[in-house]
């Protein structure tokens, strides 16, 4: 999946034209990028994801998609890091409770250890260097990104980040 981010044009245009406006910098990035007007929008969707990975890091991602004039920012990966894989996860992961019987109706529900909750979102948990991470995880969007990024057990890495970490294991 890959980044794409949807705004306002008015508001794109707002921003490229105020050198002291919070997203100048965005939105001259953008413009150096390519982006495509639709009617009263502008949709820009990055050909080359490592090098717009590389410019917008998780940080930058989160600060984006809480600005009023972007309609939407999908696809933007996300790795999220525990500081205990065996800690049961907040019950705002998606799909963060399991039952102890088959039948759903007569088993009392517990919420999901970081380790499950990621094995059955059917990704690899990896163990490095004394951090314990796991993702892509960019189909749960930024909104879920920010309430993992606001809760004390999980913070979020940058993609880069994670990929190297990953590598260095050979």
């Amino acid at each position: 999946m890959n980044p794409k981010i949807t705004g306002i044009t008015s508001f794109y245009l707002t921003a490229l034209a105020d050198a002291n406006h919070s997203m100048n910098g965005l939105v001259k990035m953008l413009s150096a990028l390519d982006p495509k007007f639709v009617g009263s929008n502008f949709e820009y969707q990055p050909q080359d994801k490592d090098l717009f990975l590389s410019m917008v890091g998780v940080q930058s991602a989160l600060a984006i998609n809480s600005i009023e004039g972007i309609l939407s920012f999908t696809g933007y990966p996300l790795w999220i890091s525990a500081t205990d894989a065996s800690a049961q996860v907040p019950s705002f992961f998606p799909s963060s409770i399991k039952y102890a019987n088959e039948d759903e109706d007569q088993s009392t529900p517990i919420q999901k250890t970081f380790e499950e909750w990621v094995s059955d979102q059917s990704h690899d948990l990896y163990t490095i260097d004394g951090v314990t991470f796991a993702g892509d995880f960019a189909k749960h969007g930024l909104s879920f990104a920010a309430q993992v990024y606001a809760d004390a057990g999980y913070s979020l890495l940058d993609d880069s980040d994670a990929r190297t970490k990953i590598a260095s294991q050979g």
